[in-house]
């Protein structure tokens, strides 16, 4: 029997952290009477302060030094969202809309009005990374930010914009899944005693197509 090669399949999963942060949110909101207790459940405008340094060193070093292309998979997060701090959402608010399903789910949660996490992120901030030459991958209202594929020699220059307030890579992580090949049976088929083998009653009729013949021969199924 000869020996065969298992075949590995590597399965990148990217999170997109949006849905990491926003179960954390939404668990924060979800205690009865509570205040919400994170930024983006506030129903003012958040300023978030430009990092120092926007790229953190060991992020930089890991997206410097990492194996593979030059273009890197990063958030950009912003400041702000075009408001100045503790602005008023009223205004803001009355552009933003939820089916009426998502408004009830959101009322049991605390979150029966609009809070800073439902407005969009500022289009201008995200056209100007682009112009840049960074690809949108996605963008999140929640976290305020947006994905980009960017070359790596790019982040300082992104990192000077002033409604940058960091950059990170995007996490990931590998697990490597092994198919497994069904086991080959190559031994040659067995001859089965016809006699054996009680075929009753329809004997005769799979002695017509040669059934038996076919079972002395070794085929069964």
């Amino acid at each position: 029997m000869s020996d065969h090669n298992v075949p590995r399949t590597t399965l990148t999963f990217t999170f997109t952290l949006t849905f990491l942060v926003l179960s954390v949110l939404l668990a924060s909101a979800g205690s009865v009477g509570a205040a919400p207790v994170l930024p983006a459940l506030s129903d003012h405008a958040v300023v978030r302060p430009k990092a120092n340094p926007v790229i953190a060193a060991h992020a930089k070093t890991f997206l410097l030094h990492r194996d593979g292309p030059d273009t890197a998979l990063v958030w950009v997060f912003f400041t702000d969202k075009g408001l100045p701090a503790r602005t008023s959402l009223n205004g803001s608010a009355a552009a933003v809309t939820f089916p009426e399903r998502t408004m009830k789910r959101r009322a049991k949660m605390h979150l029966d009005k609009v809070v800073f996490a439902d407005l969009p992120v500022k289009q201008e901030y995200i056209d100007e990374v682009s112009a840049l030459g960074a690809s949108v991958h996605r963008v999140s209202r929640w976290l305020n930010a947006a994905s980009y594929y960017m070359p790596v020699s790019m982040l300082d220059e992104v990192a000077t914009l002033p409604f940058v307030a960091s950059i990170r890579p995007v996490a990931k992580f590998h697990v490597e899944e092994v198919t497994v090949t069904p086991p080959r049976n190559d031994n040659p088929p067995t001859a089965l005693d016809a006699q054996a083998l009680n075929y009753g009653n329809s004997l005769g009729q799979l002695t017509q197509i040669n059934v038996p013949a076919a079972h002395q021969a070794g085929y069964s199924g």
